[in-house]
């Protein structure tokens, strides 16, 4: 996976931003988290970082409900690799391996 900034370490968790989000197919659920990130980026110039995310199925519907550390974008200690803009469609997939 690329990243968007050089340093991740760089990225100190100053605040918490809560992400909650339901989708009926785990692929749009997973690229509505990732517009939250871009968002979050672009609108309110902050960073978030997730580690691990967890989606929970209940009967058809998928959530993903996380409490992710934010720091404020800052230009000299955040390394800009890239600035993502959008989430595309194009060979975007989720695929399950071994259960996970």
């Amino acid at each position: 996976m690329n990243v968007m900034i050089d340093n991740l370490d760089a990225i100190e968790p100053r605040e918490t931003r809560q992400i909650e989000l339901s989708n009926d197919n785990v692929e749009m659920l997973l690229f509505d988290f990732l517009q939250e990130l871009i968002y979050f980026k672009d609108a309110k110039r902050l960073l978030l970082r997730t580690r691990e995310t967890h989606i929970d199925q209940k009967g058809q519907a998928y959530f993903l409900k996380r409490k992710l550390p934010a720091n404020d974008w800052n230009d000299t200690r955040h390394q800009q690799r890239a600035d993502v803009k959008a989430v595309t469609l194009h060979g975007f997939s989720v695929e399950k391996y071994d259960g996970g």
